[in-house]
């Protein structure tokens, strides 16, 4: 999967640019959770849903063929009726958000909630820790780690579908697992803006490649460890 403009797209190719409009439908998922009445309660989560919201409308973005879906954990005013972002609801909210587009469908997603890590347990990651975003019942039904948001939202894009996310959280720079990172740094900044279409626009590789390639290197020595104690069982039997 290569890096699109405004986004990442699956067509393995850059985009027109940031003002390209988008000539399909457009959804939208926003999320925000305040964790009202729990150990580390926010504050301006359910309000950076308000702001976002705003910001799209502003740019256009929500007219025509639109349809959002908002998760927040404080239903009053304008969000009465708004769904609970607990963990199955996100889940089946990323579902709906990355199912049924085609070429030309524009996606947005906005997260603003606490994020983590967990350690991991399929040997994917450098630092042996999943990123994850914390739904509002986390404590109860776990986090959600970044393996199941690519698994959930990127890996479905059809080729031509342009999603642009806003993850508002701790450890958000790799919440999505996407195979690129880019490091906001002064040289980077400088080289991007020169020329926004290269890839130091879109940092240094990483991710699903890095990621089959342990995963490959894990069963190797997995098989080599297991001929290894088969031999010396082996030669303990003579």
């Amino acid at each position: 999967m290569q890096p699109h403009r405004g986004g990442y797209s699956n067509n393995g190719a850059p985009g027109q640019g940031y003002g390209e409009r988008a000539t399909g439908n457009v959804k939208a998922l926003f999320i925000g959770i305040n964790y009202v009445g729990q150990n580390g309660q926010l504050r301006g989560c359910v309000n950076d849903v308000k702001t976002i919201q705003k910001v799209l409308k502003a740019k256009g973005i929500s007219n025509g063929s639109y349809q959002e879906v908002v998760l927040v954990d404080e239903q009053k005013g304008e969000f009465r009726g708004a769904k609970h972002p607990t963990k199955k609801e996100i889940l089946q909210s990323f579902k709906w958000l990355s199912s049924n587009n085609r070429p030309g469908d524009t996606l947005f997603l906005h997260y603003s909630g606490h994020g983590g890590q967990q350690r991991d347990h399929d040997g994917d990651e450098q630092d042996g820790y999943d990123e994850t975003i914390c739904p509002v019942d986390y404590a109860s039904a776990g986090q959600i780690t970044d393996d199941e948001i690519y698994k959930l939202l990127v890996t479905p894009l059809p080729s031509g579908v342009r999603m642009t996310a806003i993850m508002d959280c701790c450890h958000s720079g790799t919440a999505m697992d996407l195979p690129f990172e880019f490091k906001a740094d002064g040289g980077s900044m400088r080289s991007a803006l020169s020329d926004p279409g290269s890839m130091a626009m879109y940092g240094i590789g990483r991710g699903k490649k890095m990621k089959k390639e342990k995963k490959a290197k894990k069963e190797k020595k997995g098989k080599k460890e297991k001929k290894e104690k088969k031999e010396k069982k082996d030669k303990k039997d003579k």
